[in-house]
């Protein structure tokens, strides 16, 4: 996933462009507080993947 969309993913859960395709509008469910504790749950998921990747890789 590009780093973009995490970045903007507020611009997606708040009557984002996905809405058309089914995706719900979080707008008065989630704040900005809850998007960027998400932004940095996907973040530190990622970083964990890469990093035990990295380390099998080496062994």
């Amino acid at each position: 996933m590009h780093a973009a969309y995490i970045e903007n993913l507020d611009k997606f859960v708040f009557r984002g462009p996905a809405m058309a395709r089914g995706m719900p509008d979080f707008t008065g469910k989630l704040s900005a507080d809850d998007v960027e504790k998400i932004k940095a749950f996907i973040q530190g998921t990622a970083d964990s993947i890469r990093s035990k990747a990295t380390t099998e890789a080496s062994q």
